[in-house]
Order: C-alpha cells, then sequence, then structure tokens
C-alpha cells in the first residue's frame, strides 16, 4: 500500500457567489410551507378556542393551510399548524413562531419544518 502522508491536496478553493449584494435584491423563490407543533398549557385546554385564536395572530404575510389536533400521551393533545408564507421582504417563519407563542393558553411552538413548495 502507497504512502499517503505526504501527498498534497490538488482540490482548490472556489469561494461561493453571493446570494444578494448592496445593489441587487435577493431573488424571489416562492411559497415556503411552514409546520408547527403546538403545546396547550394543559390537557383540560379548550382545543377548538386555542385553534380559533391562533387563526387571528397569523401575520399578514402568511396564511393558514391547516390545524389538526394529534394527540401526545395521557389525554394530552398538540396542535400541528401549517401556514404558507411567501419569502419575500426578508420574512421569516420565526415571526410566525412568536406571533403563535404569544396567545393565551400556548404553552410552547416549535416549528417542525419549513420547506418550498
Amino acid at each position: 500500500m502507497p504512502d499517503v502522508t505526504n501527498v498534497k491536496s490538488r482540490a482548490t478553493f472556489i469561494p461561493a457567489k453571493p446570494v444578494a449584494s448592496q445593489d441587487r435584491e435577493v431573488d424571489y423563490m416562492g411559497d415556503a410551507a411552514v409546520r408547527m407543533k403546538v403545546m396547550p398549557e394543559s390537557a383540560e385546554q379548550d382545543m377548538k378556542k386555542l385553534a380559533e385564536d391562533i387563526k387571528k395572530v397569523i401575520p399578514s404575510f402568511a396564511r393558514l393551510h391547516a390545524i389538526e389536533e394529534m394527540p401526545i400521551a395521557f389525554g394530552l393533545k398538540a396542535l400541528i399548524v401549517v401556514t404558507i408564507m411567501d419569502d419575500k421582504g426578508g420574512r421569516s417563519p420565526d415571526e410566525i413562531e412568536v406571533a403563535v407563542g404569544n396567545v393565551p393558553g400556548v404553552e410552547s411552538v416549535e416549528v417542525e419544518e419549513v420547506g418550498l413548495l
């Protein structure tokens, strides 16, 4: 077996092209689906009311696609909330997560998946 400890790499470094510069805007990629798991404060929480309250706080740059209940354990259920947002204007799924997290009765919000449509 040949000794390869002193072999120099022939790989060359090619810097990545910048996505945007100060004189050019970032290109519009399309719509993105954001899937979040919303945990209520207790198992006795009225999930229908919680879903209605979440619908009211979805930011204007996003639209609600679906809300479904998902059983967790011992009677506790989570809400799976799916929103569709565009990526114009530097908006982030974090803004939706914060808005939903501020709803009374919400214990936690976790963005589980984000994907381009």
